[in-house]
């Protein structure tokens, strides 16, 4: 039983952060997200501070 748990406990170990690891990407790529908004408000407000400098 010892040495079962001494050979896979790595490969759970890895699996177990690419769960992590998946379930934070989609969390932060998500539409509705804190992220998402943040950078859609970013980039709107690059756009318009553009606009803003283009003689009219």
């Amino acid at each position: 039983m010892e040495q079962i748990i001494k050979h896979f406990t790595p490969a759970m170990a890895a699996f177990a952060v690419g769960i992590l690891l998946i379930g934070i990407l989609v969390a932060v790529l998500s539409s509705d997200g804190t992220v998402a908004s943040e950078i859609n408000q970013i980039i709107s407000g690059f756009f318009e501070a553009a606009s803003a400098q283009m003689p009219s």
